[in-house]
């Protein structure tokens, strides 16, 4: 029990940090709201 809940909050953390890189890398490449919308 202890360890799926401990592998779903790892998970949750990739999933929280790919969209925080996601977010850096479309304000670095200067794209619209609407070209992000499409990735996530």
């Amino acid at each position: 029990m202890e360890i799926t809940g401990r592998l779903q909050y790892t998970m949750l953390v990739c999933v929280v940090s790919i969209k925080e890189i996601t977010v850096y890398y479309v304000s670095l490449s200067g794209l619209h709201q609407g070209d992000y919308s499409i990735l996530c």
